[in-house]
């Protein structure tokens, strides 16, 4: 097979803004939370909440990290919230713990053909047997993937969820 997902280092020196990045992720019960108050619901809300069932989650993954959202949902989130999502570089910074699931990032992008944003984290789900599988696996923190935006519908997956961040002072 072709090497599809090239490996490469980059370096950089980032300012970061002090800011109280969360320790865990959003949970489905927190999202849960979240619509009921806030009567949310995508304009595309295909795959959105994919694993709910009847609009709900199940009571074993109550506590476990929501996927299955966009970026735009993640954000929309962390508006309700009084939150926003963590930048890539306040991500690493705070280097939270692997919790099994991609982070969105507040670090949209585009190279003037693509948007992209830089996901943080790595995954507990490993993909095989295909070079065109997204990497996965865990990663250590300061690891990031390059994911690419094509729609809501295929935005949203069962291995990307996000936490918020909190600025402590301008």
């Amino acid at each position: 097979y072709p090497a599809l997902h090239f490996e490469r280092r980059i370096s950089m020196l980032a300012s970061v803004q002090e800011s109280d990045v969360d320790r865990a992720e959003v949970t489905n019960l927190d999202y849960r939370r979240f619509m009921a108050s806030s009567g949310y619901r995508p304009a595309n809300q295909d795959s959105f909440l994919a694993h709910w069932v009847d609009g709900e989650p199940l009571a074993a993954d109550l506590d476990k990290p929501v996927t299955y959202v966009s970026l735009q949902d993640a954000r929309a989130y962390a508006r309700w919230a009084g939150k926003r999502l963590p930048t890539e570089h306040e991500w690493q910074a705070a280097a939270p713990s692997a919790s099994g699931v991609w982070n969105w990032t507040e670090s949209e992008h585009s190279d003037g053909h693509t948007r992209f944003s830089i996901l943080k984290g790595g995954s507990a789900w490993e993909a095989k047997g295909s070079p065109w599988y997204f990497d996965s696996g865990p990663h250590t923190a300061d690891w990031s993937a390059k994911f690419v935006h094509w729609s809501p519908a295929l935005d949203r997956c069962e291995t990307i969820g996000f936490r918020c961040a909190t600025i402590l002072r301008e």
